[in-house]
């Protein structure tokens, strides 16, 4: 599993510089009364669940996701992001999909909430979502986003009968302040 893991990782990281273009740098360091830092990078773990669960017949599916992530840029530390959204989904399926509000949980207090449009695609079985998007209320509001999402592939077993309920891996999100 950890394996697994660490190669999705090397692949969400991959994908991301494509999605970014290269822009990983962090902005300047931040201190009390500063204006907000140009980037922000966080990077950590998601914990979704299915329900009903992923099979291989697509059909709507409540996902409800979780990931706790470190940041640098230096105005926050770390980020609690959770969403919850009804798909059409199975083990197999790649597709474009638009997402609801995800809500950000900042470590110095306060939230904000984001749009995402995710292409998402089951490269060498695997399951990879790579995101653009823009925060819309709260801190960081008017800044681009991206996301990254990275999970080992599905157990085919359990595809082929009562399906998958939870699913773990890696997850990045940069935020980049727009001119």
């Amino acid at each position: 599993m950890r394996s697994s893991i660490r190669r999705s990782a090397g692949l969400s990281g991959a994908l991301l510089l494509a999605v970014t273009g290269g822009t990983l740098a962090a902005g300047p360091a931040w201190a009390a009364g500063a204006p907000e830092p140009r980037v922000v990078s966080c990077s950590g773990t998601i914990a979704e669940t299915f329900s009903p669960g992923l099979t291989v017949r697509k059909r709507p599916t409540r996902v409800t996701a979780r990931s706790t992530l470190s940041c640098t840029g230096g105005a926050v530390t770390s980020v609690v992001f959770s969403s919850s959204y009804v798909v059409e989904a199975s083990c197999l399926s790649n597709q474009l999909i638009s997402v609801g509000s995800p809500q950000f949980r900042w470590d110095t207090g306060g939230g904000s909430t984001a749009t995402f449009t995710y292409v998402v695609g089951r490269p060498a079985g695997q399951t990879v979502s790579a995101g653009v998007g823009e925060v819309l209320t709260g801190r960081f509001a008017g800044y681009a986003a991206t996301r990254v999402l990275a999970s080992p592939a599905p157990d085919a077993y359990k595809c082929l009968g009562a399906g998958i309920p939870a699913a773990q891996g890696v997850d990045h999100v940069t935020l980049v302040a727009q001119p």
